[in-house]
């Protein structure tokens, strides 16, 4: 019986690391490439034909959609936690309210929803200047909607194991670094200089790596934690 409850445990975490170590080199090839092309542009002047398929910060190219899948698998696994019938309510809850923010984030990112409801406030209730306070009133919104959800997980968080919150926190952190930090330090940035240059291609980058490490992270957690679900089965 212990040899069995080894193998399994061995084999999960096999599955663990592949799938982690695969989509982190994944990341690591898209970085180089995008770097290489940044390299160019700046330093030779010299534009790929193929450059506007590996920026990290456009949409609708390798890595807007490989950052789509991150979320899809986080996602995923969040689906399977929740429908295990070991869960007692309070964790229910917990991997509820966590997998209703994957799933409003994922959505909004897909169609790019904050950018459509900020462009929609200029000029009624929000300022056209970057430089002005009233240009980011369509923020609220998102802090009340997310503010209220991550209260939640933190209030449910305290029936889940500690490493296991230790590490969804380390990725949530690392992935809103990312997400939010690094986004208005791009917005403000550009504001400031009002021009594209090596400093804002690479705060950009960041963005959008940073949110792959944490969902990478979120990925490899998410999927131990369902799997030792399983084994205890």
């Amino acid at each position: 019986m212990i040899q069995k409850s080894d193998s399994y445990t061995m084999r999960f975490r096999g599955e663990s690391f592949v799938l982690t170590a695969s989509l982190s080199f994944i990341t690591l090839t898209l970085l180089f490439i995008n770097l290489h092309i940044i390299y160019f542009k700046l330093a030779h002047d010299y534009t790929y034909s193929f450059a506007k398929h590996f920026y990290f910060d456009q949409r609708l190219n390798i890595p807007f959609y490989f950052s789509i899948c991150l979320l899809l698998i986080c996602l995923y696994f969040l689906y399977k936690i929740m429908r295990m019938q070991s869960l007692k309510p309070q964790q229910h809850a917990f991997w509820k309210f966590l997998g209703i923010t994957f799933l409003l984030f994922s959505v909004d990112a897909m169609f790019d929803l904050h950018f459509r409801i900020k462009m929609s406030t200029f000029g009624r209730i929000a300022s056209y200047d970057q430089r002005a306070l009233s240009h980011y009133l369509w923020i609220i919104p998102y802090f009340l909607v997310f503010g209220f959800l991550i209260l939640k997980v933190i209030i449910y968080s305290s029936s889940i194991a500690v490493k296991v919150r230790r590490q969804i926190a380390v990725a949530a952190l690392l992935f809103l670094f990312g997400a939010v930090f690094l986004e208005l330090a791009g917005t403000y940035y550009f504001v400031v200089e009002g021009k594209l240059n090596l400093l804002l291609m690479l705060i950009k980058t960041g963005e959008s790596l940073f949110q792959m490490i944490g969902s990478i992270l979120f990925i490899n957690t998410f999927l131990f934690y369902y799997n030792s679900l399983k084994k205890e089965v």
